[in-house]
């Protein structure tokens, strides 16, 4: 494939349910596992567009098919009904994934609008708003192609310069003007000793305390942890940092401590004596997934803190799946990531 075919950039619409800017916002967010450059835009009247950045990834997600196939399993595991379009050039994947979300809104057969010319797809493929597209309709502008052939000074002077720089940005005439969204910060927690600390007892204790202060983050963002970097600041030593992968989302306080155990009785704490011990103790929810509805803990029938599950939550199926996750975190905190394998999730 030519550098310039590939597809440098990925537009994702959704259809159904129709989302609000702050649902839009959180779709966006979850984005980011793919590539570091979401733009996320919600105009009133227009559809909503999802533009991924994806320069440089591709690679890493195995090509441009596989991480299609990734993109429509997490949105269809959400219930969301969407277009996606993969191109060289930002504008003309917008231009492709909004006729295809129009050709789904309409339960028409859907799929053509990846296929032809852009010159063929309806102007209101362009992302125009709805009052220009019934402007140029009424002197029988209706393809991208006939709007292609008006002189952009007449263009302009009759439907605002909007028009004339969507179909550049279509063309790849003009860059699409991206603005990446911000990285959302990551929920973390810390406990800081008054004075350095080389007692295991205290030091268990403070862990601990900070892995509740952890869940309580993640429970207001109805999030559970999948990959935890620890960083113990210890005095007259060198700092221990790691970071633990889980099977699944949790935030179980008292699954996280199982896991971490290990490691924290066998960290060097140091000797009081010399001054040395830990004095600092921060933890960070790297990557985050999705947690049902009453499974913050692994009891059932019981959620985070020990409240009960919600009416409604997760089935026994979700409920072995976690237990099997949580077991292999645990045998791979005894015996090493490398003696365990982690079945797919």
């Amino acid at each position: 494939m030519h550098a310039r075919s590939q597809p440098w950039f990925a537009a994702i619409v959704p259809v159904r349910p129709a989302p609000g800017p702050a649902a839009l916002r959180r779709m966006a967010e979850r984005c980011l596992r793919w590539t570091p450059r979401v733009h996320a835009e919600h105009v009133e009247g227009d559809w909503p567009l999802i533009l991924l950045d994806l320069r440089g990834c591709l690679e890493v997600h195995g090509g441009a098919p596989r991480l299609r196939e990734r993109i429509a399993r997490a949105f269809a595991r959400r219930g969301i009904e969407h277009a996606c379009c993969m191109d060289a050039c930002a504008g003309a994947a917008a231009a492709r994934a909004t006729a295809h979300a129009i050709e789904l809104s309409a339960s028409r057969t859907p799929g053509a609008a990846l296929r032809v010319p852009l010159d063929r797809l309806a102007i209101e493929s362009l992302r125009i708003g709805a009052d220009a597209c019934a402007a140029l309709r009424e002197v029988n502008v209706r393809s991208v192609g006939e709007l292609r052939a008006i002189g952009r000074a007449a263009l302009a002077d009759r439907f605002g310069p909007t028009v004339g720089m969507r179909l550049d940005q279509a063309s790849g005439a003009r860059a699409w003007d991206f603005v990446p969204i911000p990285h959302p910060d990551p929920p973390r927690a810390a406990f800081e000793f008054a004075s350095p600390c080389a007692c295991p007892e205290a030091t268990a204790r403070a862990t601990r305390h900070a892995l509740e202060d952890l869940c309580t983050a993640l429970a207001a963002r109805a999030r559970g942890v999948r990959a935890l970097a620890v960083r113990m600041e210890r005095a007259g030593l060198p700092a221990v940092r790691g970071t633990v992968h889980l099977g699944v989302p949790t935030r179980d306080a008292a699954h996280l401590w199982a896991v971490l155990r290990p490691r924290v009785e066998r960290m060097h704490l140091g000797r009081h004596e010399l001054g040395q011990g830990v004095e600092r103790i921060a933890l960070v929810a790297l990557r985050t997934g999705r947690v049902p509805d009453g499974m913050g803990a692994l009891v059932p029938g019981v959620g985070t803190r020990g409240m009960p599950a919600a009416p409604g939550g997760p089935g026994p199926a979700d409920a072995a799946r976690r237990a099997l996750g949580e077991l292999v975190d645990q045998l791979a905190a005894r015996l090493g990531d490398d003696a365990v394998r982690r079945p797919a999730t």
